[in-house]
C-alpha cells in the first residue's frame, strides 16, 4: 500500500496478493492492483487483476524465491470534463526473499523487471523493487518446508 500527498498531488496504491501452496516450494495465486492518482486537474484510476507463481528455495523462515506475475489492467484518465480509458497488460519477473513470520504469512521483497503496455499509450518498462506482505491460505506441508516444527 502506498499513500502520498503533496500540495495538489495525491496517490493511493493497493496491491494485495493471495496464494496457495499446491506443491512443496510452489505457490500459485492471484494479485489485484488498484491505483488512484490526482495530479492537478488530472485524475487517473488504474485497476489490474491476474495470476502469480512463486517458487521458493531452501528451508526455514528465510526463503529466497523466483516470482512471475501478470495482470490484465484497465486505466481511466480524466482531465476536466474529458475522459479517456485504455486496457492493457503488465507483467513482473524477478527474484526476492521472504521472511515467514507465521506458517501462512511472510514479509517479502522482490527485485525484477516490469513492463506495462496500455493500448494507445507508450509502454513503461524498467527495474522494479517491491516490499510487501504475503498471505497464504494453506500450506502444502509446512513441516517438510522447514517452517513449522511439531
Amino acid at each position: 500500500m502506498d499513500l502520498s500527498t503533496v500540495e495538489n498531488n495525491s496517490r493511493f496504491t493497493l496491491n494485495p496478493n493471495a496464494g496457495y501452496f499446491f506443491l512443496n516450494h510452489l505457490a500459485l495465486g492471484a494479485n489485484f492492483n488498484a491505483n488512484f492518482e490526482k495530479v492537478g486537474d488530472i485524475r487517473t484510476t488504474a485497476l489490474g487483476l491476474g495470476p502469480f507463481a512463486r517458487f521458493y528455495f531452501g528451508r526455514g523462515p528465510w526463503r529466497p524465491f523466483l516470482n512471475l506475475n501478470a495482470n490484465y489492467a484497465t486505466q481511466r484518465t480524466k482531465i476536466g470534463s474529458t475522459s479517456t480509458s485504455a486496457n492493457g497488460f503488465s507483467w513482473l519477473g524477478g527474484a526476492g526473499v521472504a521472511w515467514f513470520v507465521t506458517d501462512n504469512a511472510a514479509l517479502e521483497t522482490t527485485f525484477g523487471y516490469s513492463s506495462t503496455n496500455f493500448k494507445g499509450f507508450e509502454s513503461a518498462n524498467g527495474l522494479a523493487f517491491r516490499l510487501g506482505f504475503q498471505i497464504y491460505f494453506d500450506w502444502y506441508d509446512a513441516e517438510k518446508m522447514g517452517i513449522r516444527k511439531r
